[in-house]
């Protein structure tokens, strides 16, 4: 009786948590495809910018290589940067709701003796037996 009691809240806490991760990535994913959309926008317009202005220092073709130039060692930044980024979970936080889970647990099933489990045992044979 208490062991299903435990299991029922573990599993709760697991889809809970699971929820909430969901929400968060969610989230997560939608404001950065904003952020991505205004960020492109605005590259786009100083790229622009940087074009007209050096287009009237060193002509339109060399303008056109500068600004190709450019745009390259950028992306090979952002491709470098990509290969460093990792995943930042906070498992301290984890490990701590497990510990929890794990203390109510064995706080629960402390009160049952060995003679309590022996009689429902003996209880349950004699059950199985009519």
């Amino acid at each position: 009786m208490v062991l299903s009691s435990v299991v029922r809240q573990a599993r709760r806490a697991a889809r809970d948590e699971a929820k909430e991760v969901a929400r968060v990535a969610g989230l997560k994913v939608l404001l950065g495809g904003v952020a991505a959309i205004f960020a492109t926008i605005a590259t786009f317009f100083v790229a622009a910018g940087c074009y007209v202005l050096l287009r009237h220092e060193v002509g339109e073709v060399l303008a056109a290589f500068y600004m190709a130039g450019i745009c390259l060692v950028l992306a090979a930044i952002a491709l470098m940067l990509s290969f460093k980024v990792r995943k930042r979970t906070d498992m301290r936080m984890q490990v701590k709701g497990v510990e929890d889970l794990a203390g109510q647990t064995v706080n629960e099933l402390r009160p049952l003796s060995p003679y309590l489990v022996f009689g429902a045992f003996i209880i349950g044979l004699m059950q199985g037996k009519k």
